[in-house]
């Protein structure tokens, strides 16, 4: 739990200590697009993920799921069109008329990949067979330019065990729990993520969010995201905060705002 006074945040139980005076502005945080340049194009496109790459995002997260015939395709929801059908249970062709956009297949998003850019693959399953099917169409993606993103710690370890030289993220929405809703503690967060191998935890922007919680996380050697962060004043907040990487839906105003 942490508690607030005089301006310094305490976690309870014996963490760090920051003041105001530590505070200051992250000078290279990663600008991730949120399913690519989501805010002026239609999220989990082609057309979207390359127009982040042109906005200048650093890495563009895109959520990845597996239709009936087998294709590994970016798609948010678990379901599609008017009737909510399973995606599971659609072909891929007729996941794109439910749709009614062009649904990508991973692949198709591959050969676009700049270099130095990255790809955070946010992985809505968590079966065996299709993690493994995710590890082998990036297998050929350098080690450093994908990055495998899940709220599952049991799904990281799939991961970790098919390649070795994955980077793996941990997601988590920072939910308030308790009787008296309290803060939940960071270092327990940072301590799943290191158990399975993860070199980041992506985090839901929450208002009790400080510079204490991000150094907790950043202590244990993690890099620290936070989503889906758009007006200008909090993508400034959470650079100011240290944040590693800012998931936005708008990257070309993150650029700015890093910029300035």
């Amino acid at each position: 739990m942490a508690l607030v006074a005089a301006g310094v945040w305490i976690l309870a139980t014996g963490g760090l200590d920051m003041t105001e005076g530590d505070i200051g502005r992250s000078e290279r945080a990663w600008v991730i697009a949120h399913r690519g340049f989501s805010g002026r194009h239609p999220e989990n496109t082609v057309t979207a993920v390359d127009a982040a790459w042109g906005a200048g995002a650093d890495m563009v997260e895109v959520d990845i799921r597996r239709t009936g015939d087998g294709m590994l395709v970016l798609f948010h929801d678990p379901e599609a069109g008017p009737a909510q059908e399973r995606v599971e249970d659609l072909s891929w062709a007729e996941l794109r008329d439910r749709a009614g956009v062009a649904v990508p297949r991973l692949t198709d998003i591959l050969p676009g990949l700049p270099e130095g850019g990255r790809l955070l693959l946010d992985l809505k399953q968590t079966e065996p067979d299709f993690l493994d099917q995710v590890v082998a169409e990036t297998r050929g993606v350098p080690a450093d330019q994908i990055w495998y993103q899940s709220e599952s710690p049991g799904a990281l370890a799939r991961i970790a065990a098919s390649r070795e030289d994955s980077r793996r993220v941990l997601l988590t929405a920072f939910e308030r729990g308790g009787m008296g809703l309290a803060v939940p503690d960071p270092r327990e967060t940072a301590r799943e993520a290191v158990g399975v191998g993860a070199v980041a935890v992506t985090g839901k922007g929450r208002r009790f969010i400080d510079r204490a919680f991000v150094a907790a996380i950043q202590a244990e050697g993690l890099k620290f995201f936070v989503w889906t962060i758009n007006p200008d004043d909090r993508i400034r907040h959470y650079l100011e905060l240290g944040a590693d990487g800012i998931i936005t839906d708008f990257p070309d105003r993150a650029v700015r705002i890093r910029a300035e």
